[in-house]
């Protein structure tokens, strides 16, 4: 689980689901799992910026989404 931990602290999805799936089993503890959840959406928050807006909107209009 501690791999887990670290990857979800690095915004990996799949990891996250993992510690989810964990948090029910009873493998890991509340804190553990609230703390990887700040991590990830920590993560998550560091790679948005304007410009990434901007090209995935561009890609969006060009695949005709």
């Amino acid at each position: 689980m501690k791999h887990f931990i670290v990857s979800a602290n690095m915004g990996h999805n799949k990891s996250l689901d993992s510690l989810k799936n964990g948090f029910m089993a009873g493998v890991v503890s509340k804190d553990e799992f609230a703390a990887a959840l700040r991590g990830h959406q920590a993560a998550i928050d560091a790679t948005k910026s304007p410009q990434r807006d901007v090209a995935s909107a561009a890609l969006k209009k060009a695949a005709g989404q």
